[in-house]
């Protein structure tokens, strides 16, 4: 039997570059004409229904179509479909700008949020016309006495759109690399050695920047010199491109803010965050001091290791001189953690992929995400169905409710998922929202694409992808923003999802503590040779060493979550500090133990670090929320599902994910996942769920004692 075909086909991707900027004007020209008819209602007369729902229906379309327009930016083979979409994203977010600086439409807006009777519609369309005057003030709406300051901020904000999408276009269409010969690459195994294909003449292999082959490079090979010089170039890979890109960003979000009446950037973007700027510098410094007592543990440890290690080499192999011999560099950290798993607790990390083959790893994914979530996920075919993609290598899904106990359940809408790095594609690993979920006026639901652009190691002629575990653990978690995209039921497409920024985090990092069950790693496991599970010995070795060395992540986090509220509060260029690169390093060396070039012969900033950062885009003045989401997804998950795993040994998924982790499940999509922002306080959402405040403790206390 057939299964049932979705209500909804699939989006439309067979775009050119001339036919995406005909797209975008089309786009851009209705929403105008919208606009321009709103603001012909005389204020006195203007209501939900004649002022604000037109705008609310004809923004559902746009973004239908928006999102994928601007995606290809990220994600197409052709440079100039990347240059026309990227352009596109430009003209969009200056239509909003010009559009929200329209005092006439504001005008009637107003109107409609003062009338009596807004207090009797639904909550949502409360918070929309709350948040469409938000939008407007932040577009200088405060300031019509001020007619040359709101010129002037819509100049500034226009530029910084154009600076923040070039910024990320050059990372993302970075794609350097370093020639390296086959002794410099000592450590590498030959199934990693496979991957490098490009020689030159001199028989040195093309070692590129991107995930797979940098993650290879810190992790096995065995000359310090070599994971140097390699870490530095990818460090300052785009310094001479988005180095006078950052420093001009940062010096209009200063001005901007100032227009606007706030005190720094921080603070004019606290309508888009749970956290005040105060609550989120306050939560920095609480958990700072703790978790970098924690890292300076954990580096004493590797430490000695290093020093162990360096002796039992010949002295030409101590290639960063003696004064190296006991310190742990950034380049040195990845290297001698995997030696410490290796070695002393015996967890080999290139042993432990062989029982993780991608594919086989996703299909168990869908079994979890299933039975927790009560859904259904059917593996299409787009070369049979008709289905467009933007490569050959996209897997598409469709994805169903099968909570409510229907034989064929309703649909939810698809999933794309890109597994692996190519020119021009965006660098690391994420989740895309290509088309939003809402409710058209007839009632009936437009339903959500969502798209995971994955990076990780691509088939050999001798083996296929092969996941490190901690990649597993990502693609749980990046699953989790598609079952969050996915199952999110707003009205309006503008609350789809599009959660407070330091909150968006929290849903799926709640979810990768539920991978760490015995259970689920060995039912998950499948051996890419013989199918076989994992053995024990290794379950255990990776369960009771998780937190291993954990805290120089987190500590990563907050050397950047600091850098990142720096900058967009209080600092500026000075002669002591005169680029972010400079601070960067400051801030390096007061909390995080590992030391880098700027501990070396090198000043304070020659790299460049700040300008390969990727939070300038979406998470400006809210990187703290990967911390945040850590410690509050770790409170959730210890009082909500832990409890809930079972203790006995399970082959069978229904005894796994039991009776009471699906019944709880379930409740967690309902309560946590569905609103999307559409209530306005994602933090009462948390409290509700718990029954009481988050405790932002959990995490720390859990590295402390486990590390």
């Amino acid at each position: 039997m057939e299964p049932p075909r979705p209500v909804q086909a699939p989006p439309f991707l067979s775009y050119t570059p001339a036919s995406l900027s005909a797209a975008t004007k089309r786009l851009i020209a209705a929403a105008s004409n919208v606009w321009d008819q709103v603001a012909l209602i005389p204020p006195s007369e203007a209501t939900f229904a004649t002022a604000i729902q037109p705008i609310i229906t004809e923004e559902n379309e746009r973004l239908t179509e928006l999102r994928i327009l601007q995606f290809f930016s990220s994600s197409s083979t052709s440079k100039e479909l990347r240059d026309a979409s990227k352009e596109a994203g430009i003209r969009f977010s200056q239509d909003a700008i010009e559009r929200h600086s329209r005092d006439d439409v504001f005008t009637v807006i107003d109107a409609v949020s003062k009338r009596p009777d807004v207090k009797y519609l639904p909550l949502e369309s409360r918070v929309y016309i709350e948040k469409l005057k938000k939008e407007f003030l932040a577009n200088g709406a405060g300031l019509r006495g001020n007619p040359e300051a709101r010129t002037r901020l819509k100049e500034a904000n226009i530029r910084l759109v154009a600076l923040v999408k070039q910024y990320s276009a050059n990372l993302n269409g970075e794609s350097g690399g370093l020639w390296l010969s086959p002794d410099e690459l000592n450590g590498l195994s030959p199934a990693i050695l496979e991957r490098f294909k490009t020689k030159n003449e001199d028989g040195k292999l093309w070692v590129t920047f991107k995930t797979p082959d940098k993650v290879a490079v810190e992790s096995h090979v065995q000359s310090m010199a070599v994971r140097r010089k390699y870490l530095d170039a990818w460090e300052g890979r785009v310094a001479d491109a988005n180095g006078p890109l950052l420093d001009e960003i940062l010096r209009l979000r200063r001005e901007t803010a100032q227009l606007l009446g706030y005190r720094n950037f921080a603070d004019s973007k606290s309508n888009d965050r749970m956290m005040s700027t105060k609550d989120a510098t306050d939560f920095l410094a609480v958990i700072s001091d703790p978790l970098l007592e924690v890292g300076k543990r954990d580096v004493e440890k590797l430490s000695e290791l290093k020093k162990v290690h360096l002796k039992e080499l010949s002295p030409t192999n101590e290639d960063d001189g003696p004064s190296s011999a006991s310190t742990i560099f950034r380049w040195d950290s990845r290297y001698y953690m995997n030696m410490m798993m290796a070695k002393g607790l015996k967890l080999d990390s290139e042993k432990v992929s062989e029982y993780f083959p991608f594919q086989a790893v996703l299909a168990k994914l869908f079994d979890i995400f299933s039975l927790l979530f009560g859904i259904r996920v059917d593996i299409l075919d787009p070369a049979s169905e008709g289905i467009t993609t933007w490569h050959e290598n996209v897997m598409v899904m469709s994805v169903w409710d099968s909570s409510k106990g229907d034989k064929d359940g309703e649909f939810m809408g698809y999933v794309y998922i890109d597994p692996y790095p190519r020119e021009g594609k965006y660098g690391h690993v994420g989740q895309y929202g290509l088309q939003p979920g809402f409710l058209r006026l007839d009632g009936t639901r437009h339903y959500p694409v969502s798209c995971l652009m994955l990076n990780y190691a691509p088939p050999t002629a001798s083996r296929p992808s092969l996941l490190h575990f901690r990649d597993v653990v990502q693609v749980f978690h990046e699953m989790g923003h598609s079952m969050h995209w996915l199952a999110c039921r707003s009205m309006y497409a503008r609350f789809h999802q599009n959660t407070a920024r330091d909150f968006v985090e929290l849903p799926s990092k709640m979810l990768e503590h539920l991978f760490y069950d015995r259970n689920i790693i060995r039912a998950v496991s499948c051996h890419y040779e013989t199918a076989a599970k994992i053995p024990e010995a290794l379950i255990d070795a990776l369960v009771t060493t998780r937190y291993v060395n954990a805290s120089l992540g987190k500590l990563s986090d907050l050397v950047f979550a600091s850098f990142d509220m720096a900058v967009h509060t209080d600092w500026q260029p000075s002669e002591a500090e005169p680029n972010p690169s400079v601070l960067l390093d400051k801030i390096r060396r007061e909390k995080s133990p590992l030391k880098g070039p700027e501990d070396l012969e090198l000043e304070d900033g020659v790299i460049q670090s700040a300008t390969r950062l990727r939070f300038l885009n979406g998470y400006a003045a809210s990187y703290y929320s990967y911390l945040l989401s850590d410690a509050f997804s770790t409170d959730l998950f210890q009082a909500k599902f832990q409890p809930l795993l079972t203790s006995d040994k399970c082959e069978d998924w229904s005894e796994i994910i039991n009776a009471s982790l699906r019944a709880e499940g379930r409740r967690y999509r309902h309560a946590i996942l569905e609103p999307g922002s559409s209530t306005g306080s994602e933090l009462e959402l948390i409290k509700k769920y718990l029954g009481r405040d988050p405790d932002p403790n959990t995490l720390v206390d859990i590295l402390a004692k486990d590390s």
